[in-house]
């Protein structure tokens, strides 16, 4: 299985884990390594983001997604 993610940030006991899709169209399928990696862990604690090309950030159940213009917000 070959995934992997972009960035993990640490926080704590808490890790923020950031994806970066070059695409201008969110999508739900962007956070599938988030999961899959958090299940394989068995850490769910953290923060899910995904950067992308677009320009509107939006908060999903699965995290945030970030317009590239954003990622200060992380």
């Amino acid at each position: 299985n070959n995934k992997a993610i972009d960035f993990v940030i640490p926080k704590g006991i808490d890790l923020d884990m950031v994806e970066v899709k070059m695409s201008s169209t969110a999508s739900e399928s962007h956070f599938s390594n988030i999961h899959s990696y958090r299940k394989a862990m068995k850490n769910d604690s953290g923060n899910n983001y995904v950067i992308y090309t677009g320009n509107d950030n939006q908060r999903r159940s699965n995290g945030t997604i970030l317009s590239w213009r954003n990622i200060d917000n992380i």
